[in-house]
Order: structure tokens, then C-alpha cells, then sequence
């Protein structure tokens, strides 16, 4: 039989809590683990599973609702860049941002986000789901040598009626 170490057993079965730490360590943990101020490319030819990969929230994200708090807003503080080669590249995009639209706060948070187009005016599906997630694309440029346009992602403003 093979002898164990009893300082590897306790080791296993203790944890450590990541907010046990001073809060400026630990922030400067989710600082670290969180991209942020970053371009993020999506293509619209890209897989599912690339875009999924490419536009999910961290993992420390999702660990606790404190730690989510403070680096949620690092995540977004990111600039998403959508490309699409083709007018079928909207689906995975459309629903990422029904996603965050939903959110009050995440629309508040929603990222700085380009899209470049060579399909949106002709397509009147995507005015249609643009609406739909609650936001609109206004143009922020002239057309580029490969005849794209760019827009940005605003959120509509919602009216309460009483």
C-alpha cells in the first residue's frame, strides 16, 4: 500500500475564498483574469462555437454575484467589432444582443460595439431584429473600399407608461 501524505489530504480539503484576500488584491485578480480595453473581432463567417468563444463572459464572471459586480464592467468596457461576409451572419449576433438588451443594467453596460456591413441596408430582416433587441445601428462612416459601412450599436430608449 502506498503511504500517503497527510499535508497533500489537508491541502485538498481546505479552500480559499478569493474575497478573504484585501480588496485591492483581489481586484487586481479580476483585473487580470478579465480582458478588457480590448478589440474583440467577430466574423460573421466565424462558427458558432467561435463566436460564443469570442464574445462570452469570463469565467470569474460568473463565480459569485460579488465578484461579478466588479468585473462585469471591465468585460464591457471592450469594443466588439461584427463583420459580416454574408447576410446570414446576423443570427448568432442579433441573439447575443437580445441577450444583453433584456438586462436593464447590461443595457446600460451595452458594449462599444461596431458593426461592419455590407448587408444591413439591404436587409430589412436585421432593422427587424434590431428593433426587436431593443437597439438601432446608426452609421458612423462612409462606405470603405470593399463597400462596408460601419455603424454603431445604440440601445432605443424604453417609455414607461403609467
Amino acid at each position: 500500500m502506498a503511504e500517503q501524505n497527510p499535508g497533500t489530504d489537508k491541502a485538498a480539503k481546505s479552500t480559499f475564498s478569493l474575497l478573504s484576500l484585501p480588496p485591492e488584491l483581489w481586484s487586481h485578480i479580476c483585473r487580470m483574469a478579465v480582458p478588457h480595453d480590448q478589440v474583440i473581432d467577430i466574423q460573421g463567417l466565424m462558427s458558432k462555437q467561435e463566436v460564443w468563444n469570442a464574445i462570452q463572459q469570463p469565467p470569474i464572471t460568473r463565480t459569485c454575484k460579488t465578484i461579478r459586480e466588479e468585473t462585469i464592467d471591465m468585460f464591457y468596457t471592450n469594443s466588439f467589432v461584427f463583420f459580416d461576409n454574408d447576410d446570414e451572419a446576423y443570427s448568432g449576433l442579433f441573439h447575443w444582443l437580445g441577450l444583453i438588451t433584456t438586462n436593464e443594467r447590461m443595457r446600460k453596460l451595452l458594449p462599444k460595439m461596431v458593426i461592419r456591413s455590407r448587408f444591413y441596408l439591404k436587409n430589412p430582416w436585421c432593422t427587424e431584429k434590431c428593433r426587436a433587441s431593443g437597439i438601432c445601428l446608426e452609421q458612423v462612416g462612409e462606405q470603405d473600399a470593399e463597400k462596408c459601412l460601419l455603424y454603431k450599436v445604440v440601445p432605443v430608449l424604453t417609455t414607461v407608461s403609467l
